[in-house]
This record gives structure tokens, C-alpha cells and sequence, in this order.
């Protein structure tokens, strides 16, 4: 059968930019790539999970080489987390606290070229803002109140709550259901879990604040936060060439011709 392009972050597409966000996302942006959006990381999981299910099955198939390097994937993909390009924005204490999720988009793009860099004021590992938090209006935006908050985040969630949950609807789009069955499909047969894509974030400041989304692994429930610490080495930003997000775009692909 054809060789499938197993292209991961370690790989040229898709270049892992590990250590402190505010240093990372300069070198990231200055190499002309983007980061990596929790929609495309669902996209890479879900595009994994059918190739390593595919050598699970058959395994005679496969050369020994080729199954190492599918399971290989497979668990960096799926067994780490990794910080994204979409933004959380809060209000401050002073204000109603209200959050918005923020799909990465052009405008996301000039502010963290323009923001996000060694030189900013960070307080408490985010990124004070000015009037910025009402710059960002549309379909790429999603807000919520403090009420709504407090009643569906900063908890596990169980399989219907995650498919009802507006946040999982916004930034997963139709990816959502398929995304969702194989998290919770996973993280069962792996480790018991029946609750899992809890929503995390931090609470409300002294001043506006911006932060990125990260999502964790299935040993963490798959969960995502908006609670990321900008200036700590910890950030696993993950780079996405300018061809890589072309061909996502291309027609409809055979399994050996996609990740």
C-alpha cells in the first residue's frame, strides 16, 4: 500500500515551539507560521485515531517500522497537550467579568504579532489589555457572562453535557460530534473516564486580560483552558506552515494521503 504522510509537529508542517509563550510566538509568527487552533488539533487527533485504529486492526498489513511510527504519533497527539492561536479574553473585577473565546483569525494574528512578546506587561501569566477586549466583535467570537461561567465551566463534563456545551460547539464546528465520540470512546477504553472536556479558566483580574487556550491529553480528560501562563516555560505551541493550512482545505483525501 502507499506510504501515508505521517506529518507531525516534530515535522516540518507542523514545528513545535516549545518553552515561554511570549518568547515563542515572535519565532513562531517571524517564521511565517501560524499556530495551531484547538479546531486543528481536533482535526489531527481524530485523523490519527482512524490510522492507528486501521493498524490496530490489521497489523499484519503494516511493516513493523511503519506501525512504530503510527503508534508514535498517535501518543504524542493524543497523550500531551498543547497550547493553540485561539484567544481568551476577560474582563476585569472592575467590570462584569464577562470572557470571550476568540477564534484565531487574521485580526488574532496582528494582535499576537503586535502583543505578545517579551516586552509586554504580564500579570498573574496574562497579558494585560487596554480597550482591546471590545476591538474583537463577530463570527469568530463567542461570549459569556459570569453566571454562565460558573454554571458550566471548571468541571468535567459527561458526553451530553460536552455535546450541548456552546463553547465545544463554537470552537470544534462540525468536527464537534466525531471529536467528541472518539475522546470519550478513548479515554474510557484507556483510563475509566466518563467525564471529561471540562472548561478551565482563570479567575477575573485587576485588568483586562488576554490569554491562549490549551488543551490537555487524554490523561488530563481532553480538557481545554483559558487559563494558560504566558510567561512560564512550560508552553507547547505547535506551528503550522502556510502549505499545510492550504491542504486543509483541498478536496476530500484517501487515508493514505492525509495527516
Amino acid at each position: 500500500m502507499p506510504e501515508m504522510n505521517l506529518d507531525t509537529p516534530r515535522q516540518t508542517s507542523y514545528k513545535p515551539f516549545p518553552g515561554r509563550n511570549i518568547e515563542q510566538m515572535p519565532a513562531l509568527i517571524g517564521e511565517g507560521r501560524t499556530p495551531m487552533t484547538m479546531f486543528e488539533l481536533a482535526k489531527r487527533r481524530i485523523e490519527i485515531l482512524e490510522i492507528y485504529n486501521a493498524v490496530q486492526r490489521k497489523p499484519q498489513n503494516f511493516p513493523d517500522e511503519y506501525r512504530q511510527r503510527v503508534e508514535e504519533v498517535y501518543h504524542n497527539l493524543w497523550d500531551n497537550y498543547f497550547d493553540t492561536g485561539d484567544l481568551w479574553l476577560r474582563q476585569s473585577v472592575k467590570q462584569v467579568e464577562n470572557g470571550k473565546v476568540v477564534l484565531y483569525n487574521p485580526q488574532v494574528h496582528e494582535f499576537l504579532k503586535t502583543k505578545l512578546n517579551p516586552k509586554v506587561k504580564i500579570e498573574k501569566g496574562a497579558l494585560v489589555l487596554g480597550d482591546e477586549y471590545a476591538s474583537f466583535t463577530g463570527s469568530d467570537v463567542l461570549e459569556f457572562n459570569k453566571a454562565y461561567m460558573g454554571k458550566h465551566f471548571g468541571k468535567s463534563l459527561s458526553k451530553q453535557e460536552a455535546k450541548e456545551s456552546a463553547f465545544w460547539r463554537f470552537v470544534l464546528g462540525d468536527l464537534s460530534g466525531e471529536y467528541m465520540d472518539a475522546v470519550f470512546s478513548q479515554a474510557q477504553q484507556r483510563f475509566k473516564y466518563d467525564k471529561n472536556m471540562g472548561i478551565y479558566v482563570a479567575d477575573a483580574g485587576d485588568d483586562p486580560a488576554a490569554r491562549l487556550w490549551f488543551v490537555s491529553g487524554y490523561g488530563g480528560g481532553s480538557d481545554a483552558y483559558g487559563n494558560a501562563i504566558l510567561d512560564v516555560g512550560g508552553g507547547r505551541l505547535v506551528g503550522v506552515a502556510p502549505e499545510a493550512r492550504v491542504a486543509q482545505k483541498a478536496s476530500a483525501q484517501t487515508l493514505e494521503q492525509r495527516v
